[in-house]
Protein backbone atom coordinates (compact mmCIF):
# COMPACT_ATOMS: atom_id res chain seq x y z
CA UNK A 1 0.00 0.00 0.00
CA UNK A 2 0.89 3.24 -0.27
CA UNK A 3 0.28 6.72 1.36
CA UNK A 4 0.02 10.14 -0.07
CA UNK A 5 -0.45 13.30 1.52
CA UNK A 6 -3.14 15.81 -0.12
CA UNK A 7 -2.62 19.43 0.89
CA UNK A 8 -5.78 21.36 0.72
CA UNK A 9 -6.27 25.09 1.46
CA UNK A 10 -9.63 26.11 3.09
CA UNK A 11 -11.72 29.32 2.10
CA UNK A 12 -15.11 31.01 2.98
CA UNK A 13 -17.61 31.60 0.34
CA UNK A 14 -21.06 32.87 0.55
CA UNK A 15 -23.66 30.69 -1.16
CA UNK A 16 -27.41 30.91 -2.14
CA UNK A 17 -29.36 28.22 -0.09
CA UNK A 18 -32.62 29.39 -1.38
CA UNK A 19 -34.38 32.56 -3.29
CA UNK A 20 -38.29 33.56 -3.62
CA UNK A 21 -40.06 36.46 -5.17
CA UNK A 22 -41.83 38.77 -2.71
CA UNK A 23 -43.80 41.84 -3.37
CA UNK A 24 -40.83 44.20 -3.13
CA UNK A 25 -38.47 42.30 -5.31
CA UNK A 26 -36.12 38.96 -4.86
CA UNK A 27 -35.35 37.34 -1.66
CA UNK A 28 -32.52 35.32 -0.54
CA UNK A 29 -31.24 33.18 1.88
CA UNK A 30 -27.69 33.06 2.48
CA UNK A 31 -24.70 30.95 4.13
CA UNK A 32 -21.06 31.09 4.65
CA UNK A 33 -19.56 28.03 3.35
CA UNK A 34 -15.96 26.66 4.06
CA UNK A 35 -14.28 25.09 1.02
CA UNK A 36 -11.58 23.09 0.58
CA UNK A 37 -9.13 23.85 -2.51
CA UNK A 38 -6.61 20.98 -3.53
CA UNK A 39 -3.21 22.19 -4.33
CA UNK A 40 -0.82 19.37 -4.73
CA UNK A 41 -0.19 15.58 -3.51
CA UNK A 42 3.09 14.76 -1.99
CA UNK A 43 4.97 11.42 -0.92
CA UNK A 44 5.69 12.47 2.87
CA UNK A 45 3.97 14.66 5.41
CA UNK A 46 7.38 16.56 5.90
CA UNK A 47 6.97 17.90 2.12
CA UNK A 48 3.49 18.46 2.70
CA UNK A 49 4.37 20.64 5.40
CA UNK A 50 7.15 22.80 3.61
CA UNK A 51 4.69 22.95 0.60
CA UNK A 52 2.60 25.06 3.41
CA UNK A 53 5.51 26.74 5.20
CA UNK A 54 6.97 27.74 1.76
CA UNK A 55 3.36 28.44 0.08
CA UNK A 56 3.23 32.41 -0.93
CA UNK A 57 -0.84 31.66 -0.93
CA UNK A 58 -3.17 32.72 2.09
CA UNK A 59 -6.16 31.01 3.20
CA UNK A 60 -8.21 32.64 5.67
CA UNK A 61 -9.07 29.21 7.31
CA UNK A 62 -5.84 27.96 6.71
CA UNK A 63 -4.34 24.78 5.34
CA UNK A 64 -5.81 21.09 5.74
CA UNK A 65 -3.42 17.60 5.04
CA UNK A 66 -5.39 14.68 4.42
CA UNK A 67 -3.71 11.07 4.59
CA UNK A 68 -4.74 8.90 2.26
CA UNK A 69 -3.81 5.36 1.74
CA UNK A 70 -4.35 4.02 -1.39
CA UNK A 71 -4.06 -0.10 -3.14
Amino acid sequence: MKTIFKVFGLQEREITIDSWLTASGIEAEKEMVTFRVHLDNFDTEFDAFKFIDESKEQFEHGFEVIRVIKK
